[in-house]
């Protein structure tokens, strides 16, 4: 949903956090994409194990925005949850991305 909502979102946001999914509703994304996203900083995030959302899907995600994204991506050795390796990365990209105050 966080792809979804934010490639389709009028404004520009500071970023997108795409863990474990994929983009829902692909085939709309052409005719729907705003233009605010592009460049929009995105972490792209997966378990090499998830049974739930399989690991191409995410990939596919990626590779497809990778262009239009301002995006990274990477895979950790678990399955569809969160392990403190990628709960750092993201700490360490939303410090980038989200000026402090």
């Amino acid at each position: 949903m966080a792809l979804h909502v934010a490639l389709r979102w009028p404004e520009r946001l500071a970023a997108v956090v795409a863990m474990s999914t994929y983009l829902v509703l692909e085939a709309s994304l052409e005719a729907e994409r705003s233009p605010a996203s592009d460049g929009m900083p995105a972490f792209f995030a997966h378990g090499t194990d998830d049974g739930v959302v399989d690991i191409t899907r995410g990939q596919r995600a990626h590779d497809l925005l990778a262009d239009r994204l301002d995006a990274s991506w990477a895979s950790y050795p678990m399955t569809h949850e969160v392990c403190i390796d990628e709960i750092l990365d993201l700490r360490d990209f939303l410090g980038e991305v989200i000026p402090t105050v």
